[in-house]
């Protein structure tokens, strides 16, 4: 991602004010991929950059896991092939309604989910909102690097996948466009290793023009926002 081309937040607002019209990803970092899911209308942007499948995870046990099948509501990079096996995962996009409110969820950092097959994780969020008819919604990470392991996850921050910089205007710009803030991240954010992710949640979510947005559906018992693979209720405090 350089600020020398086009801004991801201006990538994707493109594609939303011209929707139905494929947009040219030549002279961009980005990637664009438009959901082939029943009943879904949407999009996924990723980076350019592919997985490193030799380095992206700690030991032999994860890379073994990750590069066989999965379930068809829990992707691994096996599933991913060479179509989508893109290091990072900036934005995902759905609209649902016409009208009504759209709604903003923020995450650590995404998994293996692509335009093919989502995870239990989105299958969950999109089918709660379905219920409530909002508008749309659209998914945002802490971190955009995909990988479902916290350990390796930490190690890949390190390196130059995406410019930190950039990706945190991105995440300000989306947030403040919201009209509703859905943090869903639980406890990892507590780990030790996740305190850099966590300070910058506080230091975008303490600004008046974003926290006054924040809608929290329920708590865990250590008092983070439950990850929404486990919300099966008051999905109606958005529309609230």
């Amino acid at each position: 991602m350089t600020n020398t081309k086009q801004t991801l937040f201006d990538f994707i607002e493109g594609i939303k004010n011209n929707y139905g019209i494929e947009p040219c990803t030549k002279d961009t970092d980005f990637v664009f991929k438009r959901l082939d899911i029943k009943d879904a209308n949407g999009f996924i942007v990723y980076s350019k950059e592919r997985i490193d499948k030799d380095n992206w995870f700690k030991d032999y046990n994860q890379k073994n896991k990750q590069m066989k099948n999965g379930r068809s509501d829990n992707p691994t990079l096996a599933d991913l092939g060479d179509k989508e096996d893109y290091a990072c995962r900036y934005y995902y996009y759905e609209k649902l309604e016409t009208q009504g409110k759209h709604v903003t969820i923020v995450m650590i950092n995404p998994a293996f989910a692509y335009s093919e097959k989502l995870d239990r994780t989105i299958n969950n969020i999109r089918t709660n909102l379905k219920k409530i008819k909002v508008s749309s919604f659209d998914i945002v990470n802490i971190s955009p690097i995909r990988n479902p392991y916290t350990d390796s996850f930490v190690k890949l921050e390190s390196k130059k996948y995406y410019v930190r910089k950039d990706y945190n205007d991105f995440l300000d710009h989306i947030l403040k466009s919201a009209d509703v803030i859905l943090p869903a991240w639980g406890n990892a954010i507590m780990k030790k290793e996740l305190k850099f992710i966590k300070n910058k949640m506080d230091d975008i979510l303490c600004k008046s023009e974003i926290c006054s947005k924040v809608c929290i559906l329920k708590k865990t018992k250590k008092g983070n926002p439950m990850h929404l693979l486990r919300v099966k209720d008051s999905w109606e405090k958005l529309t609230k």
